[in-house]
């Protein structure tokens, strides 16, 4: 009768393991579906990189407009008339450059809207990366699609930070291209192909030296699976598109000056585009831009010169010289003598 406590007291220490171990795979399951949801709604990435595409070329189709209504009389840059000889197609110009701009200003709200949920979406996976890590679930960091750094200890070395640096979808070492990014228009080039993390920190002070007079920061993107476009920084893992001034470079204007600059250094300077496809292009634009055609110039004429007018002198005809060859009968031949052309003599005479 004692052999049912004895086996119940046996029993007693394997269900007090085995009950945490179950509730903390239920919770890893729980977290890892959290997981699955944040990146469904915000990973897509190519949503924001077509609204960014839809507003460069929205724009180039408003300075064309612009160039129209200056070209027709219509405005002066700064300055719009109203009525004289071009008033229907200035009307209509303006009509469609209202439109445009409406437009402009729709596509960049979605388009900030997106990157406000790739931010938030990005906290939160944070939050969930921290969650499995505390729960010791097996195998959180294959579930993520990129692990984010932890906090840095202040007496830590800044080289040790940069070594503890993931790649992102997947990177290893070896296998990353660092981009310096400039902050205040979004413009980016590359440092490094085939880098690795313990590359970031000499990449960064690169980056610094080759643009002084700008506040850069390091980012980075695997050279397999992913785009300039799709890079993260270097030291906070956050994307660039969640950067406020992400592509901000695109809306500027043919000739107008750049809002800042990296200084003497800067002529190497350039950017990156990474999103040329034109397959991905939305036909968002609102409105069509009229085509007008103008009639090209006429030719001037040629101007009369004295040169020109002048006459050549006539040459009597001489039959004797002429060298004309004569084909066919001659007509009236030898005419005798008072004989004259309609009055011939009659048959029989």
């Amino acid at each position: 009768m004692r052999t049912k406590p004895l086996i119940a007291a046996l029993l007693l220490p394997v269900f007090c393991v085995l009950a945490p171990a179950a509730v903390s795979a239920s919770q890893c399951e729980i977290l890892r579906n959290q997981l699955n949801q944040v990146r469904s709604v915000t990973g897509n990435t190519a949503e924001i990189r077509r609204f960014s595409n839809a507003l460069t070329r929205q724009t180039m189709n408003i300075r064309k407009v612009r160039g129209d209504l200056q070209r027709y009389g219509c405005s002066s840059g700064s300055i719009v008339f109203f009525g004289g000889n071009n008033k229907a197609a200035c009307n209509q110009l303006q009509a469609s450059l209202a439109d445009m701009e409406e437009n402009r200003r729709a596509l960049e709200s979605q388009r900030q809207a997106l990157q406000g949920n790739l931010t938030s979406g990005s906290q939160e996976r944070r939050r969930i990366l921290a969650a499995l890590r505390d729960n010791d679930c097996d195998g959180f960091v294959r579930d993520a699609s990129f692990v984010t750094p932890q906090p840095v200890e202040k007496e830590k070395e800044e080289s040790e930070f940069f070594t503890r640096i993931p790649s992102p979808g997947g990177g290893t070492a070896g296998d990353l291209r660092t981009m310096c990014v400039r902050t205040c228009d979004g413009a980016f080039f590359p440092i490094s192909s085939n880098a690795s993390t313990a590359d970031f920190q000499r990449d960064s002070a690169i980056c610094n030296r080759m643009c002084p007079a700008a506040e850069t920061r390091l980012y980075y993107h695997s050279l397999t699976g992913s785009e300039s476009s799709d890079m993260v920084s270097a030291t906070t893992g956050e994307p660039y598109r969640a950067l406020p001034s992400a592509f901000a470079y695109r809306n500027r204007m043919p000739g107008e000056k750049p809002i800042c600059g990296c200084g003497s250094d800067s002529a190497g300077f350039s950017t990156i585009d990474a999103d040329r496809d034109s397959s991905e292009h939305p036909k968002i634009e609102a409105g069509l831009r009229p085509i007008i055609e103008t009639k090209p110039k006429e030719p001037a004429a040629t101007p009369v010169t004295a040169a020109s007018q002048a006459t050549v002198p006539e040459r009597p005809y001489d039959p004797a010289n002429s060298r004309v060859r004569v084909v066919g009968p001659q007509f009236l031949p030898n005419a005798p003598s008072g004989l004259q052309p309609g009055n011939a003599p009659a048959d029989g005479q």
